[in-house]
């Protein structure tokens, strides 16, 4: 101990003197000495120190450390970690060691396990720090550990119970979800008006709830930037008039009314419609909350200079001037003086502030006590060159072609070609147009212009072949523009690249043969595919929207799904992690065996999955997280590409 104080700069001897300026300076440097060891020794973490050129022999042993490895002082000072640990731990505590003298550098140890006589199995946080001479040479290791041992037990606990809630949830929502759809898209056949308004009404309000969901088990995804964003212009009038029309019934509750004046300008925004009625949903919800029972809650947009403002007001007591600061916080929440019960997680506002200046706005808030609070967001108006109305072709069970083009007579051109075909076709003229239809539509072929007036149309087939929702679309370039300027060169598959190419002006049979081909393309795409999940609902409705990929087979546990595997071909399956007598994880051995090249696999699951697991399988989607386009997607994408395996 005195040598490292002595090394630390405090020399504790000066041999005998009688000189008044010694002893005051003695006396000094114990008063630093008694400093410092209180310091360390009160510390509430580990801090031991080695003396590395004499053995590694232990020089400091703070109180924290007797506690934490359940030695003392007496016991460890001036010996090794090989006197007190077993060998291959001492060995390890070595490596570590050496390694920071080595590199004369700090090592950070995230998780370090040790067996502690005191405390059993426990687990460490630990830096090591070497502490050099005066002329900059290693001579000892500082180390500092913090036992994390009850702190990674409750992170387990809490990502366990993520992890149960997230299924028990997630699973039923995507049979509600995928159900309504189904529904509602004609699959029961043709709805009474009443009928097809109320199922309208549900499955809107069960992608709004399965948002919701999504972000209360991912806030903290949501913090980090995670979070997605499908961005577009939009009237912010009926988004508006939307969300007061499905919060009636909760303001009901609080025997509240809303008042909005429908009359409002149709001012646009840049916005995600679903993430910005959920934002308005909380704040509606909470002014009905907070406001006097018979009152109203006002609901208003209007210009703020360059920007369009949303403003949602109660009649309340207003926050409490203590808790203001604290309003967007997580988990926060203030009552007001009327000692009415308030329910919510005290997630929303927190959620809201996220949502809103991701999507490049603000949000904010005035209060008065006794008068009430508005709170209020507000976005830059968006303003751009006026398109004509994008071309909708009717029909049902046709090959359904994109059409991305911005000039609006060649667009009208190959509408009518396309329609004289027998085909149905959507009209986009930005890529940004293009991309929503991709996301929300299935397609069998698209044209694209290589000249769109927001993206460069090389820069354009870059981004649909790295999305796995988008790429197995054929596609058919039609411009102005040679072979030689398509980068990069088409595909002869179709897959990840261009079918063929049409320039401009358009030839008809030329451009109906080479419509055809990427038709024929899509189609092919089908196979027997193999579906191992234990809940039926979820089953028939994935059989459902899968109906037109190939035969459909359901396994129910993991060991009809072996029997299967072991007795018949599928060229896909698609697994559940969770199994009534097993993880879904045990039958990856056996899938991959199966045929002269593995049958791909889709992982489809409401539990968070392991971080290793897409380095196993071909694709991972989360239950209620991926959309029906995005499913038969990636299925279709990757039954091409196992047909084209089989062939090489």
């Amino acid at each position: 101990m005195k040598e490292l104080f002595s090394f630390l700069g405090f020399h504790l001897s000066f041999g005998a003197s009688d000189s008044e300026e010694l002893r005051k300076a003695h006396e000094e440097v114990r008063d630093k000495e008694a400093f410092l060891r209180d310091i360390i020794s009160n510390l509430p973490v580990a801090v031991f120190c080695k003396d590395a050129q004499n053995g590694y022999r232990f020089i400091l042993w703070n109180e924290m450390s007797e506690k934490m490895f359940g030695l003392t002082r007496e016991q460890i000072l001036g010996k090794n970690d090989y006197e007190f640990f077993p060998k291959d731990q001492a060995d390890y505590f070595r490596r570590m060691d050496e390694k920071v003298m080595s590199q004369n550098s700090v090592v950070d140890i995230p998780e370090e396990p040790i067996d502690s006589k005191s405390l059993g199995k426990i687990l460490l946080h630990t830096l090591k720090v070497p502490l050099r001479d005066v002329e900059g040479r290693p001579k000892y290791l500082l180390g500092i550990s913090e036992n994390i041992t009850e702190r990674k037990k409750v992170e387990q606990v809490k990502k366990e119970f993520i992890s149960i809630v997230s299924h028990e949830l997630r699973t039923p929502l995507t049979s509600i979800r995928g159900a309504l759809g189904l529904i509602k898209g004609g699959a029961a056949g043709a709805l009474p008006g009443q009928a097809h308004e109320l199922v309208e009404i549900a499955h809107r309000n069960s992608e709004r709830l399965v948002l919701l969901i999504n972000d209360i088990l991912d806030i903290e995804k949501i913090e980090a930037g995670k979070m997605d964003f499908k961005i577009k212009p939009a009237q912010l009038g009926p988004i508006i008039e939307q969300c007061v029309e499905n919060n009636l019934a909760y303001a009901d509750q609080y025997k509240v009314k809303f008042v909005y004046d429908p009359a409002a300008q149709d001012w646009k925004i840049d916005m995600d419609s679903d993430r910005l009625m959920q934002v308005l949903t909380n704040l509606l919800s909470n002014a009905a909350k907070f406001s006097p029972e018979g009152g109203s809650v006002d609901v208003a947009i209007k210009k703020n200079g360059a920007k369009i403002r949303v403003s949602v007001t109660d009649h309340g007591n207003g926050i409490p001037e203590q808790f203001r600061e604290k309003i967007f916080q997580k988990f926060s929440q203030a009552d007001s003086s009327d000692n009415r019960q308030k329910q919510g997680t005290g997630l929303g506002l927190s959620i809201s502030k996220v949502i809103v200046e991701k999507m490049g706005g603000e949000i904010g808030f005035t209060t008065e006590t006794g008068r009430g609070t508005t709170f209020f967001f507000e976005f830059p108006e968006w303003r751009d060159i006026k398109l004509k109305k994008m071309v909708a072709i009717p029909g049902k069970h046709r090959p359904r072609i994109l059409v991305c083009e911005d000039d609006l007579d060649v667009a009208g051109l190959i509408s009518e070609i396309l329609k004289d075909a027998g085909l149905d076709c959507d009209l986009a003229h930005t890529a940004r147009q293009a991309r929503e239809f991709l996301r929300i539509k299935r397609y069998n072929a698209m044209t694209l212009d290589l000249n769109l007036p927001d993206l460069n149309g090389n820069d354009f087939l870059s981004e649909l072949r790295s999305n796995r929702q988008m790429r197995s679309v054929p596609v058919v370039i039609v411009s102005s523009q040679t072979d030689a300027d398509i980068n990069p060169p088409r595909s002869e598959s179709g897959m990840f690249g261009v079918v063929s190419s049409v320039e401009k002006p358009i030839d008809h049979d030329q451009f109906l043969v080479a419509i055809e081909q990427a038709v024929k393309l899509s189609l092919e795409g089908k196979g027997r595919i193999l579906h191992i999940e234990d809940e039926s609902d979820v089953t028939s409705v994935t059989s459902m929207i899968l109906q037109d990929m190939g035969e459909i087979v359901t396994a129910a546990t993991c060991k009809d799904a072996r029997e299967k595997i072991q007795n018949e071909t599928f060229d896909l399956v698609i697994l559940d992690l969770q199994m009534p007598d097993g993880s879904g994880l045990d039958l990856l051995p056996i899938l991959k065996q199966q045929g002269k090249k593995p049958v791909p696999i889709i992982v489809l699951t409401a539990l968070i999955p392991p971080e290793d697991l897409s380095r196993k399988v071909d694709a991972v989607l989360l239950k209620s997280k991926t959309s029906n386009v995005e499913i038969i997607n990636t299925i279709h994408s990757l039954l091409i590409k196992s047909k084209e395996d089989a062939k090489t």
